[in-house]
């Protein structure tokens, strides 16, 4: 538009009362500030970035909510790979065809949406406990905006040129900044290696205190280990999708170890305990475990389902070879992983060499090894939002008992002297205090800290000086388990459903779970079953409901109840003659007119409303006053209900609800006239085409 802008007409909405990023109230010292991209409002930290905004007409930066912009960068990396999609010279037979199916981008586009709930959920009702108990301090950092939000990781572990470098090079493809290759111990450092604009290395310590970056909390490691940490940044695809931790080579010389100047296997669990997959090779020729090996692998013990062995370098021996080789590594493997799990092993030579003469007998093996290997990658972000709920589940479950624990320790506390006597006497005995605390509180065994960490987390603290437990925290913090997160999943499963149901149309859609938003609401609403008006309620005509029986979600838990109430007149436009209704919703994130952060912030207006029905849908009750406030003739709304109730229920679903906010949105900038007669097909939500 160059320098010519047209201002949009924004309606200040009365009913706006909570910011539509964290749903706080707004107030005298919470201004409300709308967003130029979506029109919604927002407090200043849910609207602090500007952005131009040319299609709305302002061509100079303008205050942008934060979701707007996170969907923009998504936009456009999606539209990145969608360009390299189409480009002819795109090998199929190289590995970055594995993870730049469109498929997989949409996936990591929802995986991205989940997050923002999963951290909404986080901020909300888990970190106010860790913060006031000081869990940080017992055993992990907060967690960043940039742990939400950065792609799933690939951490490597072995011992020196055994082929880790080797193997991150013949994944991408292309050599990365700050690579070694050599016989020797030739890497120093972890590497992170990362997408980027352009082909660059980090030092460890500015990657520290970018919080774009998941390496926040490594700060605490002290100086001497950020000199040997660097992230390396490049263009590939595959980073995309995941990112890769390289790792120096493991040591046998006790000598090499203390000279490292930090805790080697501290940081590796660091890093394993926010990997994806983990994996550990071994060269054919050098199967011997030594010592620090040994303690890596104890440390990894907790995260064995991560795990995956490469026995790498196998084309330099014959089969006869092969075979007593990986017999040798079980054995070995044996006596340090103390698990009944079987770790799945994988054969091969990962490098962008020819097979030698040696492993060509091999050959039809190796292939098979690298086509599993590589769908097992594959699958890390198909499946990252799962695993991120499943991590933070078991951080929320260890706070809560952390907090219990300290309380108790407190309340058995001196009122006025002798704290140091008596808490060193409840630190010795900290297994009977355990158990109190597991029969008081009907815990289970499994969900206590480790006792040497617990314990040296308490000679830091004073017990008496922790404040005494709210029990408000805590409740709050059980909200989060029992309600938010599983309705989450249930989120997450609908649209893994869904996926497998395309191209199945007789196959019914999954029921849709409740938003975040909706989790809070004093008042739930039951579900009711409601049949289809028989005639054309645009007329006037309306057959009344019949009561209907059915198992609804209550509160945020499934549960059965039965709606027995006569609805009449519940199919009508809310702005025809006559009006009142009821009714049903479905979700969605397909490519459609409809912007993805358009889509999500009105998403929350939605369920704000208090959607009913299985799916959820609002009224013409309901929607009535928004669509009132945008200050559009009558006969401009009725037109819109018409057309974006495309299941002519009388009621909106979240698509159509978004679908209609957006018709408004262009109405309000391009006038009335700017309302299509019939919907385009790009108009139709995706799950009604």
């Amino acid at each position: 538009m160059g320098d010519f802008a047209v201002p949009v007409v924004w309606v200040e909405d009365s009913d706006g009362d909570y910011c539509a990023g964290c749903s706080s109230a707004f107030s005298f010292t919470r201004g409300r500030h709308m967003c130029r991209m979506c029109g919604s409002g927002f407090c200043g930290k849910c609207s602090s970035s500007k952005r131009p905004v040319p299609w709305r007409g302002y061509a100079e930066p303008v205050r942008v909510c934060d979701m707007c912009v996170q969907a923009a960068d998504r936009t456009k990396r999606l539209q990145r790979v969608r360009a390299a999609l189409g480009n002819d010279n795109i090998d199929p037979e190289k590995h970055s065809h594995y993870f730049t199916d469109i498929g997989e981008v949409k996936r990591r586009e929802q995986n991205a949406n989940i997050m923002e709930a999963l951290k909404r959920i986080y901020n909300a009702k888990i970190r106010p406990l860790e913060q006031a108990f000081k869990f940080a301090e017992f055993y992990n950092s907060d967690l960043s905006e940039g742990d939400f939000d950065a792609r799933p990781m690939v951490l490597l572990v072995g011992q020196y040129s055994v082929g880790k470098t080797s193997f991150i090079r013949y994944l991408l493809e292309r050599d990365f900044p700050g690579q070694r290759i050599g016989p020797e111990p030739t890497t120093d450092r972890f590497v992170a290696v990362m997408q980027g604009k352009s082909d660059r290395s980090v030092p460890g310590n500015a990657a520290a205190v970018d919080p774009r970056r998941p390496f926040s909390s490594l700060g605490r490691f002290g100086t001497a280990f950020l000199n040997r940490f660097e992230v390396s940044e490049l263009k590939c695809p595959i980073l995309d999708a995941l990112y890769f931790v390289d790792t120096p080579g493991i040591l046998s010389g006790e000598k090499q170890r203390l000279d490292r100047g930090y805790n080697f296997e501290e940081v590796v669990q660091w890093f394993a305990e926010r990997a994806d997959r983990i994996i550990v090779l071994f060269d054919a020729h050098k199967l011997d475990i030594s010592d620090e090996l040994k303690r890596t692998l104890q440390v990894l013990k907790s995260h064995e389902d991560k795990i995956r062995i490469i026995l790498n370098k196998a084309d330099l021996i014959d089969s006869q070879q092969l075979m007593r080789v990986y017999g040798a590594l079980m054995w070995s493997l044996g006596k340090v992983v103390k698990s009944p799990e079987v770790i799945r092993v994988y054969l091969g030579s990962f490098w962008d060499q020819p097979l030698a003469l040696t492993g060509k007998t091999n050959e039809t093996l190796f292939a098979a090894e690298k086509e599993d290997l590589i769908s097992d990658l594959r699958g890390l972000p198909r499946n990252a939002a799962l695993r991120r709920v499943n991590e933070l589940v078991k951080r929320a479950r260890l706070a809560k008992v952390h907090a219990l624990l300290i309380s108790h320790l407190r309340g058995s506390m001196p009122y006025l002297w002798g704290h140091e006597k008596k808490q060193k006497k409840l630190v010795g005995r900290l297994d009977q205090e355990y158990r109190k605390v597991s029969k008081l509180h009907d815990l289970a065994p499994g969900d206590f800290p480790s006792m040497d960490k617990f314990r040296a987390g308490l000679e830091r603290f004073e017990i008496s000086e922790f404040p005494s437990l709210s029990q408000r925290l805590v409740d709050v913090c059980d909200v989060a388990l029992t309600r938010d997160v599983p309705n989450l999943i249930l989120r997450i499963q609908g649209l893994e459903a869904k996926e497998d149901g395309q191209g199945q149309g007789s196959r019914p859609n999954p029921p849709t779970p409740k938003a975040p938003h909706e989790y809070s609401s004093p008042n739930p609403r039951p579900l009711e079953n409601m049949a289809s008006p028989t005639t054309n309620f645009f007329d006037g005509d309306v057959s009344p409901m019949k009561p209907a029986n059915r198992q609804m979600p209550h509160d945020g838990d499934l549960e059965e109840e039965v709606a027995t109430w006569n609805i009449q007149e519940s199919a009508e436009n809310p702005f025809s003659d006559s009006f009142e209704n009821d009714s049903g919703l479905e979700v969605d994130q397909d490519h459609w007119v409809v912007s993805a952060a358009d889509k999500t912030k009105w998403t929350n207006s939605f369920y704000q409303l208090g959607p009913s029905g299985h799916p959820p849908t609002v009224t013409g009750q309901q929607v009535r006053p928004i669509m009132v406030d945008s200050g559009l003739p009558t006969q401009a709304l009725r037109k819109i209900w018409d057309l974006v109730d495309i299941s002519g229920r009388g009621a909106l679903d979240d698509e159509e609800f978004a679908l209609a906010m957006h018709v408004i949105s262009d109405a309000k900038v391009n006038g009335v006239e700017s309302i299509p007669d019939e919907l385009p097909h790009s108009f139709l939500p995706p799950s009604k085409r």
